[in-house]
């Protein structure tokens, strides 16, 4: 059945390690992965080149397929390969629907890519259900995801990018 509203999507829970492309030992990233859906994660770690790296004891996920070609220089395209359909929807617009079927956060991260930097605007603002949500990270660039083990042997998640940047209020907020 084709999808014909964006709140069809199919964006379900899923194991952190699945939804990352991590459950294998890899040594590059998997460039043709377009997973999507959500995760809790503990003791996650975003990192950037020119600046330490900020951890999170706990966040929600959300992991996004970034399209290849993005048609708007102001907001990212997305694109979701389901069964044999290929849906294309700018963020801004998959936010606004998906946020208030998502469980409560401080912390949501979005682990997409935003090859042109955009910056995003959070529409909690504007939707009485979201005003008690908490912040949204969004990465500047590509996003990677790695697993990472302390000096003790612990696993734990880090995401990667160019820079990280938390989302305004989207203009029409009140």
């Amino acid at each position: 059945m084709p999808i014909t509203r964006l709140a069809e999507l199919p964006i379900h829970e899923r194991e952190p390690l699945e939804l990352l492309a991590l459950t294998h030992e890899r040594l590059a990233v998997d460039r043709d992965y377009a997973g999507f859906g959500w995760a809790w994660v503990d003791g996650l770690e975003l990192s950037a080149p020119a600046r330490p790296s900020l951890f999170l004891s706990r966040a929600l996920v959300l992991a996004l397929h970034s399209a290849d070609e993005q048609v708007d220089s102001g907001d990212v395209e997305l694109e979701f390969e389901v069964e044999a359909e290929i849906v294309r929807a700018p963020l801004s617009r998959v936010l606004a629907v998906q946020l208030p079927s998502l469980p409560r956060f401080d912390d949501l991260v979005l682990a997409l890519c935003n090859p042109g930097r955009v910056a995003v605007r959070s529409p909690a603002g504007g939707q009485p259900g979201l005003r008690t949500r908490g912040r949204i990270h969004y990465g500047l660039g590509d996003v990677t995801s790695w697993l990472d083990r302390d000096a003790d042997g612990r696993e734990h998640i880090r995401l990667a990018a160019r820079g990280w940047a938390i989302a305004e209020p989207a203009e029409n907020a009140p």
